[in-house]
């Protein structure tokens, strides 16, 4: 078998949600060479994680799942996914289309080859469709997440049966694999509740499972996140769930069953600045137009400034380019030693 990707999965509810300033979130330790993270949460919890952490500690291949996101499609929105995407990942979303809050998303490395896929909204439930190609299979990635009922939304549990029928029937006719995963809301660890077996019945009748129907995932002891693949796939194993302690969801970790990407690449340029002799630089300086014949006009004097400047650098520290491979830093290689003396 093809080396295996590790997942991250957990839900959230942003009204219930509890942070610590203090709390230090560093996610290196699921972002290696051999694993892929996909996990969701509210985007205010996912810039409390990500803010803690320096581009060069996300090298894995990272998926980041959201829901409940709060974005809007809009500049705002596009400044705020530009601030929470370390280097070298991408961010893709659909935001709510009527009212505030809600939205989903995913974040992930741009190593990882990732299709979006347009598809017509449902008003009992926000989705993100996704493809993740690999060399040998594709994962066909659904991020749901479905409202609670209320009076003010107007949702009921009979139009989400409808509308998440005619999807399952779309999706089931798929040659990929299958991976509709998130928050459902349904409390599918309490027999009793005929609403949650209603849903269990549903999944089984298009040939669907959930693999993580034993652990809570919520701190009331509630089973709510789930990752549902088809009865007949080996796309998930070693189910684990976490408590991440931010959130009142817990993380549900698992593995997939796919190739491992190739590492990012990425393209560097840098000069040599300490190897520029002081006086040979000062004296190109003062034998240049800049320094003898600058022009009067302050856009002209200030386009001369650079081009000259800029030539001068350049022939005493050429500018070298060259690509590099990222890969994940040693996790003993902490920032303490990285400053030790070099012997």
């Amino acid at each position: 078998m093809a080396k295996s990707l590790n997942t991250y999965f957990t839900g959230f509810d942003a009204n219930s949600a509890h942070y610590s300033s203090t709390t230090n979130i560093d996610l290196s330790h699921i972002a290696d060479d051999s694993t892929l993270s996909l996990r969701k949460s509210n985007l205010i919890e996912v810039c409390e994680v990500l803010k803690g952490l320096k581009p060069n500690k996300v090298t894995g291949s990272l998926i980041l799942a959201l829901t409940e996101a709060c974005l809007k499609q809009d500049d705002s929105s596009n400044y705020t996914v530009r601030d929470i995407s370390p280097t070298g990942c991408a961010f893709v979303h659909t935001p709510r289309h009527n009212g505030n809050g809600g939205g989903v998303g995913l974040l992930y490395r741009k190593n990882l080859k990732v299709e979006q896929i347009k598809s017509d909204p449902f008003k009992p439930f926000e989705f993100k469709e996704l493809l993740l190609h690999s060399s040998a299979s594709i994962i066909r990635i659904i991020v749901i997440y479905r409202p609670p009922i209320s009076v003010k939304n107007g949702l009921t549990s009979a139009a989400f049966f409808d509308d998440f029928s005619s999807l399952l029937e779309k999706l089931v006719s798929s040659t990929s694999r299958l991976l509709p995963a998130d928050d459902f809301n349904f409390h599918v660890n309490n027999p009793s509740d005929n609403t949650a077996n209603k849903f269990l019945d549903l999944l089984s009748c298009f040939n669907l499972e959930v693999c993580n129907g034993h652990t809570p995932t919520h701190k009331n002891n509630n089973i709510l996140d789930l990752i549902v693949t088809r009865s007949s796939e080996e796309t998930v194993l070693n189910l684990s769930v976490n408590d991440l302690v931010i959130s009142d969801h817990f993380a549900v970790h698992c593995t997939l069953a796919i190739k491992r990407p190739p590492k990012a690449k990425l393209t560097i340029s840098s000069c040599k600045l300490r190897t520029i002799d002081p006086d040979y630089l000062r004296r190109d300086i003062c034998s240049s137009a800049f320094y003898n014949s600058p022009s009067l006009e302050i856009t002209e004097l200030c386009d001369q400034y650079d081009s000259v400047l800029l030539s001068i650098i350049d022939k005493h520290a050429p500018l070298h380019t060259r690509i590099i491979t990222l890969r994940s830093n040693a996790p003993w290689y902490s920032e303490e030693i990285r400053n030790l003396p070099q012997a």
